[in-house]
């Protein structure tokens, strides 16, 4: 079309636009994608890829052909922190159950959606009558983007302090997904940082010069790209193949009541922790307790519960640590680095070990060797 100003960037970010799409589709249309977080995951690619399609769109004119696509300029950018959080919230917690100010949140992060839809079926109503708004609905919109920014500030804030708890009390299943979030979420949250100086200047300036937030809109769609590479890379976070232990335990505790054999199966646990040292095998979950002991998950994470007041995790980590304090109370052990005797006791990762030691005893592997040489 005539009139329409391409460049270089325009065209990168509508690609990346497109790919985003094409992942969506993607995750909904595959059953092995059916995770909550996917979900989750689905709406935040979809909303970037939404609104750098709808920003590129008028970076080109075309809202001079087509005033409408000019009402959509900023639909979508409550849901992408919104979508971020949950997203967060459920890969590291697929227990978690949505309560009634999570449904408030949800209201109010779809209400700009709403708001921009509205706009367009008065435009498609009555065209001329919204034109004497224009200034009323351009101050709403820089407002609600400001706000957007602000809400993305906290979510910020909000998903760091979920990070830095769940690096406290890491699990096995939790690890990968720690690591593959800070490589996503970092960028993710230097572009929101970035994206106010332009924003503000949009703000404060009558004229502001157009391009100002081309490098931010490359950035997104770099990191459509880089969600698009991770589907292959990180395959099992999304996939719903098997499902993870903390899926099933959701699933199988409901309805479960102990029986009078309560005992007697906790007793079996036991022995299988105790004397078998099946806590030592490094791919230990709860499907394979299960297995072993002949009971199902649920009933075997309520008796866990029941009579060690421990989830699962705590309960194997435990047994870890107190085999790890023992060999490093041994002399014949000396001779042994301490994350040597970690690995034998059936730790997988250096970090998952060293906070799970501290959760027990209060003071880090190496100060623990110390204070036995010193006394």
């Amino acid at each position: 079309m005539e009139g329409l100003n391409f460049n270089l960037l325009n065209i990168i970010t509508l690609l990346g636009s497109l790919q985003g799409f094409l992942l969506c589709l993607l995750f909904v249309s595959s059953k092995r994608f059916h995770r909550t977080s996917t979900r989750f995951l689905v709406l935040l690619v979809f909303s970037i890829s939404a609104t750098n399609l709808i920003s590129s769109l008028n970076d080109i004119d075309l809202q001079k052909i087509y005033p409408i696509v000019g009402l959509c300029s900023n639909s979508w950018s409550f849901l992408i922190p919104f979508s971020l959080y949950y997203f967060v919230q459920f890969l590291l917690n697929p227990t978690y159950s949505f309560k009634k100010t999570d449904y408030i949140i949800a209201m109010l992060s779809s209400g700009q959606l709403v708001f921009q839809l509205f706009e367009i079926i008065w435009y498609l109503l009555a065209a001329d009558e919204i034109a004497n708004y224009a200034k009323t609905l351009y101050v709403i919109d820089r407002t609600t983007e400001t706000l957007g920014l602000f809400y993305c500030l906290v979510v910020i804030v909000l998903i760091l302090k979920k990070l830095k708890n769940y690096q406290r009390h890491p699990s096995e299943i939790q690890e990968k997904s720690i690591h593959w979030l800070k490589k996503t979420f970092i960028p993710i949250g230097v572009l929101w940082i970035l994206w106010a100086i332009p924003l503000g200047i949009q703000l404060l300036t009558p004229n502001p010069q157009s391009g100002m937030f081309y490098p931010l809109k490359l950035g997104m769609a770099l990191i459509i790209y880089w969600l698009g590479y991770s589907i292959y890379i990180y395959r099992d976070l999304w996939e719903t193949k098997e499902e993870s232990d903390i899926e099933l335990l959701r699933k199988s505790t409901k309805g479960i009541e102990l029986s009078s054999k309560t005992e007697e199966h906790y007793q079996k646990v036991l022995r299988l922790f105790e004397e078998e040292k099946l806590y030592q095998n490094a791919e230990l979950n709860m499907s394979l307790l299960a297995e072993k002991t002949g009971l199902s998950n649920g009933y075997l994470s309520q008796i866990i519960n029941q009579k060690e007041g421990k989830n699962f995790f705590d309960f194997i980590n435990y047994y870890r640590v107190e085999e790890v304090k023992q060999k490093l109370n041994d002399a014949a052990f000396n001779h042994y680095s301490i994350l040597g005797i970690a690995l034998e006791a059936g730790f997988k990762s250096k970090s998952t070990f060293n906070s799970a030691f501290k959760k027990f005893t209060g003071q880090t592997p190496s100060n623990f060797r110390k204070q036995l040489q010193n006394s």
